[in-house]
C-alpha cells in the first residue's frame, strides 16, 4: 500500500471537512419532522430558498364538526412529502389540539404546555391529498389562524395561505 505524505493527508482532510460543512448547510430539511415550529422561519431558512412564491394550488379548508371540533383539510394538485401545520392565536402562540394523526404524521411539541398543537411529517414518504385533521380549540377560544407549509420535494415547497378560524 502506498504511503501518503503529511501534506497530502492534510489536503484530503480539509476537503472532507469542507464537504461535510457544505453538506450540512444544504440538508436543512429533516426527513423525520419539520426543523422548526414556525412556518415563517422555514421560509427564511436556507431551505426556504427553494420556496415557491405562491401556494402552488395547495390550500387549507375547514369544516365544523360536532362543536367545538373543526376538521382542517389540506388539499392540492399532487402528493406531498413534508408538512408543518398548526393554529396560532393573536399572540402568535400555537394553541388547540389535533386529535388525530395518520401513520405518516406525528405531533410536534411547539408550546409550553406540550399539547398536540402542531403536526408534522415523520418520514419523507409520499402523503396523498387531501389530508384531514380533527382539531379542537381550547376553552375560551375565539379566533385563530391556521398556518401550514407543504414540501413536495426538496426543491419544491409551498407556504399555504393563512386561514382565519373563528368560533
Amino acid at each position: 500500500m502506498p504511503k501518503i505524505s503529511k501534506n497530502m493527508f492534510w489536503k484530503i482532510l480539509n476537503i472532507c471537512i469542507i464537504s461535510l460543512t457544505c453538506l450540512s448547510y444544504f440538508t436543512f430539511a429533516y426527513p423525520s419532522e419539520a426543523g422548526t415550529c414556525d412556518v415563517d422561519k422555514m421560509v427564511n431558512s436556507p431551505h426556504g430558498s427553494y420556496a415557491v412564491e405562491s401556494n402552488g394550488g395547495f390550500s387549507i379548508n375547514t369544516t365544523t364538526l360536532t362543536s367545538p371540533k373543526i376538521k382542517i383539510s389540506i388539499s392540492g394538485p399532487k402528493s406531498i412529502k413534508g408538512l408543518l401545520i398548526y393554529v396560532q392565536n393573536d399572540k402568535g402562540e400555537h394553541f388547540g389540539e389535533f386529535n388525530n394523526a395518520n401513520s405518516l404524521l406525528k405531533f410536534k411539541n411547539c408550546g409550553k404546555d406540550e399539547k398536540k398543537n402542531t403536526l408534522t411529517h415523520n418520514s419523507p414518504k409520499e402523503k396523498k391529498l387531501p389530508l384531514d385533521f380533527e382539531w379542537s380549540p381550547e376553552s375560551g377560544y375565539t379566533n385563530g389562524t391556521a398556518r401550514a407549509i407543504v414540501l413536495v420535494s426538496f426543491s419544491e415547497w409551498y407556504k399555504l395561505d393563512n386561514l382565519p378560524i373563528s368560533s
